[in-house]
């Protein structure tokens, strides 16, 4: 972070992409990654199709089998939506511990990776490095925010725009 701060300052432009998403997730409603929102995409914002037909709740999660919700020649969309409903018992904001969490409306979490790690889709949030890693990067972003005016500009400019994604959209049609 430091060593990209310090190109932006000679005019280099470099970002950090996972520190861009946290500060979208930040700065914005808006969230450019189903992997780094809250609550994560899987079965509920996206659906993924394998090239069997498998319909999976994430495209991390194709060919996995964890995150299966049905097939495209047995299975409507009725049927799809009610077998992700148990995933939304996953949000943070339902886990004790994400719920005291400082920094959970601007965290996500996602389940693959948790399942990869866990063997579980319910996370082990305390123990988690990914969990006490996004603690510290929320708590660094946070104090260049409020105490260094220069690293808070350049971090400000670092964030997705989703205006200029609409507008090229419509221009495209």
């Amino acid at each position: 972070m430091e060593y990209c701060l310090s190109l932006n300052k000679k005019g280099v432009k470099a970002r950090e992409l996972i520190a861009q998403y946290f500060i979208t997730n930040i700065l914005s409603p808006y969230r450019r990654s189903m992997c780094h929102r809250r609550p994560c995409g899987a079965g509920i914002s996206i659906l993924s199709y394998d090239c069997d037909g498998t319909i999976n709740g994430c495209d991390a999660a194709r060919g996995k089998g964890f995150l299966d919700l049905g097939h495209i020649d047995k299975d409507n969309y009725q049927t799809i939506r009610t077998r992700a409903l148990p995933l939304v018992a996953l949000y943070p904001d339902l886990i004790p511990i994400c719920s005291s969490c400082p920094f959970m409306a601007y965290c996500g979490l996602c389940l693959t990776e948790v399942f990869e790690r866990e063997n579980d889709l319910y996370p082990k949030v305390p123990r988690s490095f990914s969990c006490q890693w996004h603690k510290k990067a929320f708590e660094y972003l946070f104090k260049k925010f409020l105490e260094n005016k220069e690293d808070a500009q350049i971090l400000r400019s670092w964030q997705f725009n989703f205006r200029s994604q609409k507008v090229y959209a419509k221009n495209k049609k």
